[in-house]
């Protein structure tokens, strides 16, 4: 919704002619089911950089202009714009991270061909699924000599404009266009491999509400059968079982306390741990952690450590004045 802003990706035969671009630019201007388009040109290299090698998509677009209407650049941390640059790139996060690269960094890049050429990082841009860099036409006219050959198509749908079958039947007659892919399979395919995560989660805040409560039941009770002496001689002075009991649960709260706190903190650890553990080289997910993350995980450590204090009073309420107090030393 933010990066990619376009609907719909077509896919070109490579080395068109300029009558099969100009039946394109027809067929994109005829209907009413576009309302904007950026061609590009896009094809895979290898990435070489400290002696590892990884496959990313090098993209050019026709018009620098038009194409960062459709993708966006953006660093993650700070949400500040990036500038494709006349004689650097932008490459994505997770590929930089992956070969341990930063803006300033020198790479290589080498096409099928077997043309190597090397570049400067202009600056890491956010990015989720796959790895591209991204250049500018005149710097990829300058480092392998001549002029990107256009081979794709990126369209925004009209509000209203129309179904996608009729479009689709309209541009794949074209013998300019090989595929079509449109970004709502794209975000179905990732919700659905993304949502087989959240069938994890439960069973992952079970399994910590089970540990706290497990702890809390523990330490309560030895602290019952080992203070029993005492607390039946707070209890013989008069307390009764309400003020028995808080004198029992303050204790609890402050554990409580300091275990949600250091939780907090190195839960943020720990989930950076478990996301980068469980991304395929060609997925990023999301390292933010909003502030509901922290609410929900301290009110439920607060709410079974609660439950416990309930169950418990029945226990304090049961302390045996007379055997604790004659109970040997």
């Amino acid at each position: 919704d933010t990066l990619q802003s376009f609907d719909l990706q077509i896919n070109l035969q490579q080395d068109l002619s300029p009558a099969d671009l100009a039946e394109l630019d027809g067929a994109l201007r005829a209907g009413r089911e576009l309302s904007a388009s950026a061609k590009l040109s896009q094809e895979a290299v290898d990435v070489l950089a400290d002696g590892q090698v990884k496959t990313a998509y090098l993209t050019v677009p026709e018009s620098v202009p038009e194409f960062t209407g459709f993708v966006h650049f953006r660093d993650r941390l700070t949400g500040a714009p990036l500038e494709l640059g006349a004689d650097t790139v932008l490459i994505t996060e997770k590929l930089a991270a992956m070969l341990g690269l930063a803006a300033g960094d020198s790479l290589n890049l080498r096409n099928e061909d077997g043309e190597t050429v090397a570049l400067t990082i202009g600056g890491l841009t956010e990015n989720y699924i796959n790895h591209y860099i991204f250049m500018s036409p005149n710097l990829y006219q300058q480092a392998f000599g001549r002029a990107p050959a256009v081979n794709q198509v990126l369209c925004r749908l009209a509000a209203g404009g129309g179904g996608e079958e009729a479009l689709s039947a309209r541009l794949l007659g074209l013998s300019a266009v090989t595929s079509l892919t449109f970004n709502d399979s794209v975000r179905s395919a990732v919700t659905k491999m993304v949502g087989a995560l959240n069938d994890i989660v439960p069973v992952l805040i079970l399994s910590a509400a089970a540990l706290v409560f497990v702890v809390l039941f523990s330490l309560t009770s030895v602290s019952l059968e080992e203070r029993s002496r005492e607390l039946a001689t707070i209890k013989v002075l008069g307390f009764l079982n309400g003020e028995l009991a808080t004198y029992i649960y303050r204790e609890n709260v402050l554990l409580t306390v300091i275990g949600a706190l250091a939780g907090l903190g190195l839960g943020v650890l720990l989930q950076r741990y478990i996301i980068t553990t469980m991304e395929i080289d060609m997925v990023m997910f999301s390292r933010d952690l909003l502030w509901p993350s922290y609410v929900y995980s301290a009110g439920l450590t607060f709410l079974f450590a609660a439950l416990v204090n309930l169950i418990m009073f029945k226990f304090i309420a049961k302390i045996d004045m007379i055997a604790s107090l004659k109970s040997i030393e």
